[in-house]
């Protein structure tokens, strides 16, 4: 796990004194678990929480990062992160995360290359099959259809 000390002022050289008492009610797993949940159901499939950091600070709790991927070259970058509250949960500022988040997100799409469509080498094609339907003909016809429930 690693620890960032937020407001803690780090001398140049010399000794740094800590003396700071933190309960950890929600782990790490959790903290990545819910994100992942949150960036599932309100922001974006394409989007995906790594291993978050613990933080001692202001406010202390998880910072979880969260990967921006796109189907056609995998994981991008980072879009940002996501705070969580180590006692509650609770995604801290959910609505401005989610802003930012995708703000970041747009930014990193607009450097990827254009999709392009790959060619199905013919040695791959099936060529002893038969067309299931011509061009032009229906999906279904009445003919197609089976009755429910079965009739004799």
């Amino acid at each position: 796990m690693t620890i960032i000390l937020d407001r803690y002022p780090l001398p140049d050289k010399g000794t740094l004194t800590i003396r700071e008492t933190v309960t950890i009610r929600v782990s790490a797993e959790e903290a990545r678990r819910t994100v992942d949940r949150w960036l599932l159901d309100q922001v974006s499939y394409m989007l995906g929480a790594e291993e978050p950091v613990f933080v001692i600070g202001a406010q202390t709790g998880w910072r979880v990062p969260v990967a921006y991927s796109a189907p056609h070259v995998g994981r991008v970058g980072v879009a940002g992160h996501v705070k969580v509250d180590a006692q509650t949960g609770e995604i801290l500022d959910p609505d401005e995360t989610k802003t930012l988040l995708l703000q970041e997100a747009k930014a990193l799409a607009s450097q990827l290359p254009p999709f392009r469509v790959r060619e199905t080498p013919a040695e791959y094609w099936a060529s002893d099959m038969q067309p299931t339907r011509g061009p032009g003909d229906p999906v279904n016809t009445p003919e197609d259809l089976i009755p429910f429930p079965p009739q004799d």
